[in-house]
């Protein structure tokens, strides 16, 4: 196996390592979060039913009646001073439509209720946040590192390299390489969260819903929000895995990076076209010559020392439907792999120029 084939193997290895670690911590960290901010909600709205509703269910008329005495002036108490905590590194739409709530002098039930819904949210954001930052910044350093160790290992590194620098790992992770960065639509997804939570609510009050309804409906919104999570940090991680291979190509004073989709049915008809395809590191731009090219992407950059006209020998690493993988030649694109093992229904066993192997 050639220092390029190899390169690319390690890469495609990096980012099912890291994809593994996503779904087995991070991710369920995250659905935690989730479920326990449901638990939150679901139990201001039992209070409010609780209180209010008559043969299990909340008349309009009820949950537009105002809070008044104590129980508004505790609300209010309450809703300032969370305004206060999150205006400095709050969301500031949360923080807008908080603002709008307490500077009302009569609110309803149901506002009340999603005032708290919108703090719960705020809290919840936090968490993600903080909890994506820290995981994709280990991402960051694990893969740099290995990245160039891997090139070290095949041409050697001079004697001295940079180490990860925080400003730069900073600059990395708040890049839009999207239009935003995750940070910014972790609050753009709980600002739509909080909105269709409002209106799930008042369509389960105008039906005269019961309170087992209404859960249900937070429940499955709740569920979308879990899934919005599980992509955007299985997005940003591959974001950060290339991004960080591509800093560790330009460390080894490489000018070329090819770009490697992997070789099964799941993968996209984008990734395709680009697979196997080398391009200068000036040309380098995730979502357009970098993955990430769309959500869930798995596509993966290694360092390349001819450029685009080298013939690349070796292997490159396939898999079959059932996640196994075995060995090609490592320049046959996706669409030679697809021709010939796909449609072709050939299977790489009994051959020995074929190896296969379980990762």
């Amino acid at each position: 196996m050639d220092s390029e084939a190899y390169w690319a193997q390690r890469a495609i290895e990096r980012e099912k390592e890291w994809h593994k670690k996503c779904q087995e911590t991070i991710e369920k960290e995250l659905a935690r979060y989730y479920l326990a901010s449901l638990g939150h909600i679901q139990t201001d709205i039992a209070a409010l039913y609780g209180r209010f509703a008559k043969d299990n269910a909340l008349s309009v008329e009820e949950a537009r009646k105002l809070i008044t005495g104590s129980e508004y002036r505790q609300w209010r108490m309450t809703i300032e001073k969370y305004i206060r905590q999150i205006k400095e590194n709050g969301d500031k739409g949360l923080e807008r439509e908080l603002n709008v709530l307490a500077m009302r002098s009569r609110i309803s039930r149901l506002d009340k209720l999603y005032s708290e819904t919108l703090m719960e949210l705020d809290a919840l954001g936090h968490k993600v946040s903080e909890t994506m930052t820290d995981f994709l910044t280990d991402a960051y350093k694990d893969s740099y590192y290995h990245g160039l160790f891997d090139i070290g290992k095949e041409i050697g590194l001079p004697a001295s390299f940079a180490k990860v620098n925080r400003d730069d790992l900073t600059q990395v992770l708040r890049n839009r390489w999207s239009g935003m960065n995750y940070s910014q639509r972790i609050w753009k997804n709980q600002r739509l969260l909080a909105r269709t939570l409002k209106s799930e609510m008042m369509t389960a009050v105008h039906q005269g819903e019961s309170i087992d309804a209404i859960s249900k409906r937070v429940s499955q919104r709740m569920d979308v929000g879990i899934s919005n999570a599980r992509r955007l940090v299985r997005t940003e991680l591959n974001y950060v895995g290339n991004q960080s291979a591509m800093d560790s190509i330009k460390e080894a004073g490489m000018k070329y990076y090819r770009f490697s989709a992997t070789l099964d049915r799941r993968t996209s008809a984008t990734c395709r076209e680009h697979d196997g395809h080398v391009y200068p590191i000036g040309e380098y731009q995730p979502g357009s010559t970098a993955p990430p090219l769309h959500p869930n992407c798995r596509s993966t950059v290694a360092g390349s020392l001819y450029g685009p006209d080298k013939k690349k020998t070796g292997t490159r690493i396939a898999r079959n439907d059932k996640g196994k993988t075995y060995y090609v030649p490592a320049d046959m694109t996706y669409e030679e792999w697809y021709n010939k093992y796909i449609e072709s229904t050939i299977i790489p066993t009994g051959n020995a120029n074929w190896k296969t192997n379980e990762l």
